[in-house]
């Protein structure tokens, strides 16, 4: 775990399942809800075999960090 180059919050770096390029994370996870069926797949809330599960969710610290637009269309 590292800080935040700008505000210095904690925050960690995983690769994107999309473009393998690291993402920044905030370091402490919220709450969410993913719907799931009887077979472990996610669905939608018509699915009669549907349940609901609390995960973890991390948020893009662009999101909330103060200082995100500062860093905006900058590469590194």
């Amino acid at each position: 775990m590292t800080g935040c180059a700008s505000c210095a919050a904690p925050v960690f770096f995983v690769p994107s399942a999309k473009s393998g390029k690291p993402m920044i994370l905030d370091a402490k996870p919220g709450k969410g809800i993913v719907i799931r069926n009887d077979v472990g797949e996610h669905t939608g809330p018509d699915d009669a075999a549907a349940s609901a599960h609390v995960v973890d969710v991390y948020t893009d610290h662009h999101a909330t960090c103060p200082d995100a637009a500062a860093w905006k269309g900058k590469h590194r």
